[in-house]
């Protein structure tokens, strides 16, 4: 079973008496928003412009579903099914900490997230970026062809949440043999669900205000931790 189904299953299995109140599939990114009728938690993933395509129909996302939506063949009911894994992992994160990590170099950082590699080399640390997007690539950062080569050499292993859209997380956990980060808005998740299949930590954050964070997306806005700080709380989880 890939790893994106085994924490759709898990998901399901939290998601008690859950129901899906609103969703968008807004420019950068998609939210989905659950209720138990008192309270309501947000989840959201960023779109993957380079996979998308016109095959198949978008579905509503639904909790019923999720295990078929996160291996659809149309993208953007994978980004829905993420989004909503999240929102479910959202509602029942209560509180957050930054449990400590001990880096060890070199580190390889799957997905070109700037500010993290900035404060990365900031502590002299030697780093390796990969990038599957040509267009985001530029000269900074190495093809996901050479992951195999390099990954096996790293420490410490950043894992964009984006590599659960593309299947890629499989693949890339079968050769790290450091210490696997998940990282990134579009993992906001509940550090249970992912235990016993390779991951170490989660960073993401958790959303402290549903409208806020509906509004930024509705108006184009992508996610980062490091700089849409009025949007939530970071979060570090030994897992």
């Amino acid at each position: 079973m890939r790893f994106i189904e085994v924490l759709a299953s898990r998901a399901m299995d939290l998601a008690g008496d859950l129901s899906i109140v609103d969703y968008c599939i807004c420019l950068r990114a998609t939210y989905v928003v659950v209720s138990d009728g008192r309270r309501e938690a947000i989840g959201m993933a960023h779109v993957s412009y380079e996979d998308l395509h016109g095959i198949g129909r978008v579905m509503e996302p639904s909790i019923d579903y999720l295990p078929n939506m996160v291996i659809d063949v149309n993208p953007l009911n994978r980004v829905l099914g993420l989004a909503l894994i999240n929102a479910i992992s959202q509602y029942h994160i209560t509180e957050v900490r930054q449990d400590e990590l001990e880096l060890r170099s070199p580190v390889c950082v799957v997905g070109l997230m700037r500010p993290l590699i900035e404060e990365l080399r900031s502590k002299g640390l030697e780093v390796y970026v990969f990038e599957r997007s040509p267009y985001l690539r530029g000269d900074n950062a190495y093809s996901d062809v050479e992951e195999e080569l390099l990954i096996p050499r790293c420490g410490t292993v950043y894992i964009t949440g984006m590599a659960l859209l593309n299947f890629t997380i499989d693949r890339l956990l079968d050769f790290s043999r450091g210490i696997n980060v998940l990282i990134g808005p579009s993992a906001s998740l509940l550090p249970e669900l992912v235990k016993g299949l390779g991951i170490h930590y989660i960073e993401s954050m958790k959303f402290t205000d549903v409208k806020t964070v509906k509004k930024h997306l509705r108006l184009g806005g992508y996610v980062s931790m490091k700089v849409h700080s009025n949007l939530g709380i970071p979060y570090r989880f030994k897992v």
